[in-house]
């Protein structure tokens, strides 16, 4: 599958949710139950407090924290392994941990290759969500690593697990697929599929799920870019940052809307910012790939061509090819590669 964005609004405030310590007779626990069973969004009565802490965890790049508290989930409960892979995942987005990249794939493969006898307990519409979504992850990572048929492959059968699902993570998935797949379909000559239609599904689907929410929007973010409409793609950033301003992918996010909205001075300040701060974070976790630093640095190298400033261009594109030279190549933005490409010739 092309590569999902997450190089991933808000959350119900789990106070509104009726936990198990505020049920006094077995009929509530039942109907909370029951409701649980039947809602359109992943909902896990049992683990709710702990899952959005996770995530909030993970917002926080408190990395460690978040793993901290999935432990509190059973093993035979499908969530654990699904969530753990999203903290690594967003561990090695972040600093460039790529052991982590490997943990989210075993977390993932796991979920999958055990399938429903690890899980008794689960319902079948959430186990095949979770299923999907993993899937999904999978074909990332195994596009990262340029397994393109491996990676097709992949996302064929996360659309199949999202089937006929009324779940809004599982509408999510299949809107991401229709995406893509449009997409590459319109390299096609006379070939137009209309790739608003899946993008109103996701934002739709994003916006009713409760745990998933903002990491679909980060995809839903990039489809917009895609689409130029940076202006209202920076929505989506600008509404995260108000709760998590130091998260550092949210602010890269936001730093390639405002360079491809042309407002380059408010681009700059951003990657100098996370220039710094990654440069700080690699002498403090030497066993981690700089791909923060790297990012940066190439992202300034195009801001400041575009401001006319062709020596900091120029120095930016040392620190660039650099990177390239180290044999980091397959791990950096393919867009951000081919402008850098460009700026390169005379």
């Amino acid at each position: 599958m092309p590569r999902i964005k997450g190089e991933k609004g808000f959350f119900v405030p789990s106070d509104t949710v009726p936990h198990l310590s505020h049920i006094s007779t077995k009929w509530p626990l039942f109907l909370l139950l029951c409701s649980a069973a039947s809602a359109d969004h992943l909902y896990e009565p049992r683990h709710d407090s702990t899952i959005l802490a996770a995530m909030d965890q993970i917002f926080r790049m408190d990395y460690a924290a978040a793993d901290i508290a999935l432990k509190r989930i059973p093993d035979n409960a499908a969530a654990k392994p699904y969530f753990s892979g999203i903290v690594c995942m967003n561990r090695f987005q972040d600093l460039g941990d790529t052991s982590a990249l490997q943990r989210a794939e075993f977390f993932w493969t796991q979920l999958n290759a055990e399938k429903s006898g690890a899980f008794p307990n689960e319902n079948g519409a959430r186990l095949d969500t979770y299923h999907g979504l993993a899937l999904m992850q999978l074909s990332y990572i195994s596009s990262l690593r340029g397994e393109r048929f491996h990676s097709a492959k992949l996302a064929f059968s996360a659309h199949s697990q999202f089937d006929g699902s009324n779940m809004a993570e599982a509408r999510a998935g299949a809107a991401l697929f229709e995406y893509y797949r449009g997409r590459l379909l319109s390299s096609i000559p006379l070939v137009e599929p209309n790739l608003n239609v899946p993008m109103q599904r996701l934002q739709v689907a994003a916006d009713s799920s409760r745990y998933l929410r903002d990491l679909l929007r980060s995809s839903l973010f990039w489809m917009r870019v895609d689409h130029g409409e940076a202006d209202s793609a920076l929505r989506i950033p600008d509404e995260f940052l108000k709760r998590y301003p130091r998260n550092r992918l949210a602010r890269q996010m936001r730093g390639s809307g405002l360079f491809r909205a042309g407002k380059l001075s408010e681009a700059r300040l951003i990657y100098e910012e996370l220039l710094q701060e990654y440069a700080l974070l690699n002498l403090s976790t030497s066993k981690n790939l700089p791909l923060g630093y790297y990012k940066a640095a190439g992202n300034l190298a195009r801001i400041y061509s575009g401001l006319g400033l062709k020596h900091e261009a120029s120095a930016k594109l040392a620190l660039w090819q650099k990177a390239l030279d180290s044999g980091l190549s397959p791990w950096l933005p393919a867009t951000l590669k081919r402008d850098l490409e460009r700026l390169k010739k005379p």
